[in-house]
């Protein structure tokens, strides 16, 4: 990628049509890309009228769930549900509350969270691999929470439900 890509759309595009291994392994070796990356995420998201990790937030009521957001960015979610423990992922680590990792392949026990969140974190071709951990990682009658633009699933909504499904969710 590099430092010069300035369109934050392509961006996406490239980190949406590689394989996630391939992402992490480039945002290793060039972390400033993920920082530019979400920066300019932070300056788009000024202008949205909805914020998904704040609507998600809003619906995150019991206190004692744990979530685990996977794709976490920033790690902003969990300042918008400060009394729940929240178990953050991301390629980059932005902080010592983020474990840095392809959300591909985590290394956490079956059944070890209440909720699974991807807000606009479904990118890479292997997403459905995403999708997948989360189930795996969730307790039983644990919940998923999925924001994604609506543009990217427009008309496809019904693949992604049957994506979801087919990943052992009801």
């Amino acid at each position: 990628l590099g430092i010069s890509l300035g369109d934050f759309s392509e961006v996406n595009r490239t980190w949406s049509i590689s394989k996630s291994s391939t992402t992490h392994e480039r945002l290793k070796e060039h972390p400033e890309d993920w920082y530019y990356y979400h920066t300019l995420y932070a300056e788009k998201r000024k202008t949205w009228e909805e914020v998904p990790y704040v609507e998600i937030g809003k619906l995150i009521k019991r206190k004692d769930f744990v979530v685990a957001d996977l794709g976490c960015g920033e790690n902003l979610l969990r300042k918008e549900i400060p009394e729940n423990k929240v178990l953050a992922f991301d390629h980059i680590a932005i902080d010592a509350t983020v474990t840095a990792c392809d959300i591909s392949n985590l290394t956490m026990e079956n059944d070890t969270v209440d909720i699974a969140v991807f807000s606009l974190s479904l990118m890479g071709t292997n997403y459905i691999d995403y999708i997948k951990e989360a189930h795996r990682i969730l307790k039983p009658m644990g919940f998923i929470f999925i924001a994604e633009p609506q543009a990217k699933w427009e008309g496809k909504q019904d693949e992604l439900e049957r994506l979801v499904v087919a990943s052992g969710f009801g």
